[in-house]
This record gives structure tokens, C-alpha cells and sequence, in this order.
């Protein structure tokens, strides 16, 4: 049981998590008495600080001109995630698929991978975090514009986005602090370096109080409805997109730990920003976002298992 916990603590975490923001939602949710949506922001920040804190220069320089890397990554989420989920929406429509479902898996599929969760199962699975934080960064700013485009394309609908507004908001919660990390680091690069294990730590638990304040939203908005339906086909995008990351790069003889990162983060997409854009899409409706929490759930339930079966086979090799 130690070793179970050791290894799938933050599995076990975000199930207690899930389970308090669905018994206390008006607690937990956006304007609920403990204001957690005031904190996610600073969250989202803390989190890149830590990283900057955690990842050495050198691997955060070398990750950040690794093209092959970066290419894959957003090839494989953008492009990826969006043929995949209209082959899906495809296959599943006749067999009595709602359309709104549909047009949700494929606004799951045209996201970009998730600001902050990437960095952290990433870190639990012992990948290559820098390509995970980098990749975030940039699949992010690539997605206020590409995500719009894809929705476009495949469903039919205009978005109204402020693109330097809310890319100036996105460079301020991450891309800021993982460079103020990186600055500190400086200070004490050794005692920095003897606590990277600390380091994912808290940038797990930070990413719970995020996930809590998420899934209350959507308890109070009552969104079950449609749940057997949408599930598989969450399941099949998540398991389609990380096999994708995982097979490319061996094909490219990448090291372990890249693999590791590059599969990681092309599979996650992200709720923190899916939610915005949804709405500022128009496809906000509670059968519409069903999909991107139940994506959510999958992402985080099977990266968590994932990741502790690589760092588990990491250590035998």
C-alpha cells in the first residue's frame, strides 16, 4: 500500500479532490464561500515558478531549440487531436452520437495541451519537464489563435478573441514567473537541485486546487447528462493522441525522457483555457462542455497511471 501511495499519491489526491468539489460544490465552485477561482491565477503562476526553480538552464536552453520536439508536440495536438476527433465524431455519429456531444469532443480535439498539468505528470513520470513547460507556453499562445481556426473549420462557428490581450495575460502567469524561477535558481542551483522531488510535489498540490474549483463548476451546472456516450470517445482521443507522442519520436531514436514529455503533453488539453474559449466560441452549453470534463478526468486518471508505471520502469532499467 506504501509503495502504491508513493507512486500514485497524486491519483488518489485528485480522486479525494473530485469527490470533495462534487459533495461541497457551492463551497468550491466560482463565486463559492472559499473564492478559489481568485487563486487559480497565482496557482497557475506558482506552478511555472517552481518549475523554473526546479529545471536547470542548461536543459531549460537545449529543450528550448529542440525543434523536433516542439514540432511534434503541437503537430501531434493540434493536428492530431483535430483529424482524430473528427474521425471519431465520424464514426460514432451513426450509431446515434448527439450533435452536441460531437461538437464537444471536437472542441476538446482542437485545444491546445493543458498550462500546467503537462509540467507536473511530466515531472512525475520522469520526463523531460522543460520540453513539457515550453510546450506549454507555446502551445497555449498558438492556441488562441489555431484553436479558433480549427473550431471554425470543423463546426462551423466564429470566435471574438482579444489575441494580445489574452496572450499578454498568458506570457504574465507563465512565462514570467518560470523566468523569475530560473533568476532565483541562480542563487542556489545545488539546493534547488536536491529538491526537485519537493518541487513536483507542490506543483501537484497546486494543480489540485485548481481541478477542485473546476469540477464544482460543473457539478453546480448539473452536466451528467450524455456521460456513457461521450466517455468512450474521450477515452479513445486520449489513448490515440498519446500513442501518437509516444511511437513518433521513437522513430526518431529521441531519448526515454523526451518520449516521456513529448507523449505527456501532446495528450493533454486544457480545461483552464477550454472553458474561456468555449465560451467566447458560443458553444458553451452544458451538453457541449461535457466532453472537455470528461477529457479532463481521463487525462489526469491515465496520465497519473501512466506516469507512475514509466518512473516505476525507469528505475529497474
Amino acid at each position: 500500500m506504501s509503495e502504491f501511495l508513493r507512486r500514485h499519491w497524486f491519483l488518489v489526491a485528485y480522486a479525494l479532490v473530485v469527490a470533495l468539489a462534487l459533495g461541497f460544490p457551492q463551497a468550491i465552485a466560482r463565486g463559492g464561500s472559499l473564492h478559489l477561482e481568485l487563486w487559480t491565477p497565482w496557482c497557475i503562476a506558482a506552478i511555472f515558478f517552481v518549475s523554473g526553480l526546479a529545471l536547470s538552464p542548461a536543459v531549460l536552453r537545449e529543450a528550448a531549440v529542440d525543434w523536433r520536439a516542439h514540432l511534434l508536440v503541437q503537430g501531434i495536438c493540434f493536428a492530431g487531436g483535430a483529424a482524430l476527433g473528427w474521425l471519431l465524431v465520424r464514426l460514432a455519429a451513426p450509431l446515434g452520437l448527439p450533435a452536441d456531444l460531437g461538437a464537444g469532443l471536437l472542441l476538446v480535439a482542437c485545444l491546445p495541451t493543458t498550462i500546467a498539468g503537462c509540467v507536473v505528470i511530466t515531472a512525475l513520470a520522469g520526463g523531460n519537464r522543460a520540453i513539457a513547460a515550453i510546450g506549454a507556453v507555446v502551445g497555449n499562445a498558438l492556441g488562441l489563435l489555431v484553436t479558433p481556426l480549427l473550431a471554425h473549420a470543423l463546426l462551423a462557428i466564429e470566435a471574438e478573441l482579444s489575441l494580445p490581450a489574452v496572450i499578454g495575460k498568458l506570457a504574465l502567469i507563465t512565462l514570467l514567473p518560470l523566468l523569475l524561477g530560473q533568476a532565483l535558481r541562480q542563487l542556489a542551483p545545488a539546493a534547488c537541485e536536491a529538491r526537485r522531488h519537493c518541487f513536483s510535489v507542490v506543483n501537484g498540490v497546486l494543480l489540485l486546487s485548481i481541478l477542485g474549483s473546476v469540477f464544482a463548476d460543473l457539478a453546480l451546472a448539473g452536466r451528467s447528462a450524455g456521460l456513457l456516450a461521450a466517455l468512450p470517445l474521450c477515452l479513445a482521443l486520449f489513448s490515440l493522441l498519446f500513442a501518437l507522442g509516444w511511437s513518433l519520436p521513437a522513430l526518431l531514436a529521441m531519448p526515454r525522457r523526451d518520449r516521456i514529455a513529448i507523449a505527456i503533453t501532446a495528450s493533454q488539453k486544457t480545461v483552464t483555457l477550454g472553458v474561456p474559449l468555449a465560451h467566447a466560441l458560443g458553444a458553451d452549453g452544458p451538453a457541449v462542455l461535457l466532453p472537455l470534463a470528461l477529457y479532463h478526468a481521463v487525462q489526469i486518471v491515465g496520465g497519473s497511471l501512466l506516469a507512475g508505471r514509466l518512473h516505476s520502469t525507469a528505475e529497474g532499467a
